[in-house]
């Protein structure tokens, strides 16, 4: 707030006096005097009214700022105690809510209890079932035929090829009655072979199969749920009258090599078949190659070769002839041996004697 000015007051009011005085008093003169003192007097007062003014403006202001204070607290305990309302509300929700709960267990308590003794029925009646299960299964058995097949054995597990590979189980009729059951051998997804075998009730026996390839590979089986691997590989020497599968995929039979005797010469003549078994490809014609006995190198098989689609076969017959000193020890076939100073490794070879 501002303060009026006494002091400006005084000195207004001591000049109208003075200049209404007149003239002619001296400055001397006690009507002067009193009015001077009259005048500090009057100053006095107003600098000890203007103190009691100063305090009572301080006084004011502070009044007025704990009045604003008291109304912030006042709205501070408003919202505090709204809060408690709502506080209150949610805790008597809470509490509905376990009296609630605390109904519902007790509830699921009784429920339980009930489900015990019911369980308990339910296992004795499990029991008589499973009791009643066991005559049913052994009244099957008596009446019936059942097969357990086990013993899987391959022999060998690993062979030449054209050799036979024995595959063996020993199957049993643990049923009462005589029964027949298949046994079915895979090769891969192939079926290879088939048995049924025929037993009275609690008859065994060992049943196998054999099986025999031309191609030397590594095969899978399965047989009624059992599986097994065995191999057959590329001997050191081929047959004659026997089929083998040549790296090219053509299945090559040499079904004859005569050896014909001249003044200073041998004459070799070979007679053989080629088929192509492979399904979905066409395979140009191979050739054979007599390799010398004691030194490298040999002599190719010359001619006009064609071309095998899937299913077709050929049977041609050639002659090698070659000085009694160079005698040949190996005849091999291969795709690729034409220039070959020595018998590849894997080609087919068969084992030449002059007789």
């Amino acid at each position: 707030m501002g303060s009026f000015n006494l002091r400006t007051i005084s000195i207004a009011v001591v000049i109208s006096l003075i200049v209404g005085a007149g003239a002619g008093y001296m400055v001397g003169n006690s009507p002067v005097s009193s009015l001077i003192e009259e005048k500090d007097g009057l100053e006095a007062e107003y600098d000890s009214l203007d103190l009691i003014f100063q305090s009572l403006e301080a006084e004011l202001d502070s009044t007025q700022e704990l009045l604003v204070k008291e109304q912030k607290d006042n709205a501070l305990l408003q919202e505090r105690y709204l809060e408690m309302l709502a506080l209150d509300q949610e805790n008597q929700l809470l509490k509905q809510q376990v009296i609630d709960l605390e109904s519902e267990i007790t509830s699921l308590q009784n429920s339980y209890d009930e489900l015990e003794i019911e369980n308990e029925e339910i296992d004795n009646l499990k029991m008589q079932l499973e009791s009643l299960n066991e005559t049913y299964q052994e009244l099957i058995l008596a009446y019936s035929s059942k097969f357990v097949i086990s013993d899987l054995e391959v022999n060998p597990e690993e062979i030449e090829i054209n050799q036979p590979v024995t595959i063996s189980v020993i199957i049993q009729n643990i049923g009462g009655l005589e029964g027949s059951y298949n046994l079915q051998l895979k090769i891969g997804d192939i079926l290879e072979a088939s048995k049924e075998v025929t037993l009275i009730g609690g008859e065994s026996i060992t049943t196998s199969f054999d099986v025999i390839k031309d191609e030397a590979n590594t095969y899978n089986f399965t047989l009624n749920g059992f599986s097994g691997t065995f191999k057959f590989i590329r001997p050191l020497w081929c047959e004659i009258g026997l089929p083998y599968v040549a790296p090219d995929g053509l299945t090559v039979t040499l079904t004859s090599l005569t050896i014909t005797e001249k003044v200073g010469s041998y004459q070799y003549t070979i007679w053989y078949t080629l088929k192509n078994e492979q399904p979905d490809r066409a395979i140009d014609e191979g050739t054979f190659k007599m390799y010398y006995e004691s030194e490298s190198g040999g002599l190719p098989q010359y001619g006009f070769f064609g071309i095998l689609f899937p299913g077709d076969s050929l049977s041609r017959t050639y002659t090698f002839e070659e000085l009694k000193g160079k005698l040949f020890g190996i005849l091999a076939y291969h795709h690729e041996q034409f220039f070959s100073s020595e018998p590849l490794e894997d080609s087919l070879k068969w084992k030449v004697e002059i007789p």
